[in-house]
């Protein structure tokens, strides 16, 4: 239906390995080629690990112009990797923002439900909040 909409290809998959397989056809990797190649340089980049942080911690391979899709397409989902500082929690319950959220809230003693999102959290540690922010 999608495809018949847009008349565009439409691909459906983990945010993570999409966002790779879109860095890997039209974004960062075609333009770092093509980089390489004004400046002269032989060199030319066929595959690509992308990494996603925020709302949660995953990623994709791309190599030579293909999604790598592993044995159950979660070849690229670095989230469920072990976490070494906190045992009960894989990798994305840390930098995620839930992760981040959740250890505010234990630092401040307050709820995760009124622990600050971390965009306001970063923005108060730029400029004249800095110093309060670094207590936190």
């Amino acid at each position: 239906m999608l495809e018949e909409t847009f008349g565009i290809p439409v691909f459906i998959n983990n945010d993570g390995d999409l966002f790779a397989y879109g860095e890997a056809m039209s974004g960062l990797l075609p333009d770092v080629n093509r980089k390489l190649e004004e400046a002269g340089n032989p060199k030319r980049y066929r595959n690509l690990l992308g990494v996603t942080f925020g709302t949660g911690f995953g990623g994709g391979i791309v190599t030579r112009g293909s999604l790598f899709q592993g044995d159950n397409s979660a070849q690229g989902e670095i989230n469920r990797v072990r976490n070494g500082v906190f045992k009960q929690f894989d990798a994305e319950e840390s930098v995620s923002i839930r992760g981040i959220k959740r250890e505010y809230a234990n630092y401040t003693g307050s709820t995760w439900l009124a622990a600050r999102n971390p965009k306001k959290f970063a923005r108060s540690g730029r400029g004249k909040n800095r110093e309060t922010a670094k207590q936190h």
